[in-house]
């Protein structure tokens, strides 16, 4: 790619960047905002207009005075391209359409069944944004990208699964599996990773710009934004919060390690020891019930989780400084019994308690942040690859 093209690409993601984050402008406002010359702002919205992103308002931006002739505003477009969010869990899969300005147009979502192929999965999926489309009375020519989810590791060269084992969920080229049926560009990642980046566009971390991440479900996971960013690190599994080993000669994890996070802090480690005394069948929504009831050893047990956490994430606010902690996933909502001991081995561990310790908050998006995510993942492409 050349630097004439670099630059370009460059300026385009500057202006959608700011007419997405403050609305209407001005081109001298965007100018101002962008660091750029006049002419050069003029040439991309001109091209912005052209390709249907961007339309010009004659209006005059809120607040602004001035003498002459009011200047004219450029807007993003209310009937521009669409982006797609799709994730795969385990038993669900979830679609969302979003607009360049961060909007959800729909989301809807289907249950999926355990042991199901990847191919009857797909064809489940692709039918449910075709219904989502329809409902929502968009054109699928609107759709010009689409962000994918799914529960395993993605190889960052390939964009390949880096688990056989989540075959079955994903396919071992979900992307391109996707983007075939679809007939879109796709681009995939990992759910953890993008409900991270959800929650710093919409949810607990908005306006934050370095976010620690973790997800404590059936598995352990998470998500790094870094000055703003998703980040990935060179192989693409930076995040994977629960592949921390917490004890070297500890319980075997899936992965080859021993004593990982994972096998220690989900929710099949959780119950496996709260049925010591709920009994053999007890589910998470008992273990729930229970530790709401404050039964003594479930509670015990809930806080120690949070405390081993806590000393997990403190390591991770020393390494990389964040300005917020987000904890999300099923086990969550176990409220202050979990998030108190966690907070507290946060602040006991962490290089900042001098000053009251990373502040640690709670996912506001729930069980809608992977798809969120991918809808996040499919705007940041399209606005740094439109051409």
């Amino acid at each position: 790619m050349s630097g004439g093209d670099d630059w370009q690409r460059s300026a385009r993601v500057q202006v959608i960047s700011l007419l997405r984050d403050h609305g209407p402008l001005h081109r001298a406002d965007l100018a101002r905002r962008a660091g750029r010359s006049r002419s050069t702002i003029t040439a991309v919205v001109a091209e912005l207009v052209r390709q249907g992103l961007v339309v010009r308002l004659s209006a005059t931006a809120p607040g602004r005075r001035g003498r002459g002739r009011p200047g004219e505003l450029v807007a993003l477009s209310e009937d521009a391209a669409l982006v797609l969010g799709v994730e795969f869990t385990i038993n669900r899969v979830r679609a969302a359409l979003g607009s360049l300005d961060r909007r959800i147009v729909a989301t809807s979502d289907v249950e999926l069944f355990p042991g199901q192929s990847w191919s009857t999965r797909l064809d489940t999926g692709v039918q449910l944004v075709q219904q989502l489309a329809a409902r929502a009375g968009v054109r699928t020519s609107r759709i010009v990208a689409a962000g994918l989810g799914v529960p395993a590791p993605i190889e960052l060269a390939s964009g390949l699964l880096g688990s056989v084992a989540a075959a079955n969920v994903a396919g071992p080229n979900p992307a391109g599996d996707v983007g075939r049926r679809l007939k879109l560009p796709v681009v995939v990642d990992n759910s953890a990773r993008l409900e991270a980046l959800a929650e710093v566009v919409w949810g607990a971390g908005n306006g934050a710009r370095n976010v620690v991440y973790i997800k404590l479900d059936h598995g352990v996971g998470g998500g790094l934004v870094l000055d703003g960013r998703l980040f990935r690190g060179a192989l693409g599994i930076a995040g994977e919060i629960g592949h921390i080993s917490v004890n070297d000669g500890g319980l075997e994890c899936p992965c080859g390690n021993r004593g990982c996070l994972e096998m220690y802090a989900s929710i099949p480690a959780l119950l496996k020891v709260c049925r010591r005394s709920l009994g053999p069948r007890a589910t998470f929504d008992d273990l729930v019930t229970e530790v709401r009831r404050g039964e003594p050893s479930c509670v015990r047990a809930v806080g120690e989780v949070g405390r081993l956490v806590g000393t997990v994430l403190a390591n991770a606010c020393n390494l990389l400084d964040p300005e917020l902690v987000v904890v999300g996933g099923g086990l969550a909502g176990l409220g202050s019994v979990l998030l108190e001991p966690l907070r507290a081995g946060v602040e006991k561990g962490g290089l900042a308690s001098y000053r009251g310790g990373v502040p640690v908050k709670t996912s506001r998006l729930g069980d809608d942040a992977g798809v969120l995510g991918a809808v996040g993942l499919a705007l940041r492409h399209r606005t740094n690859s439109r051409r």
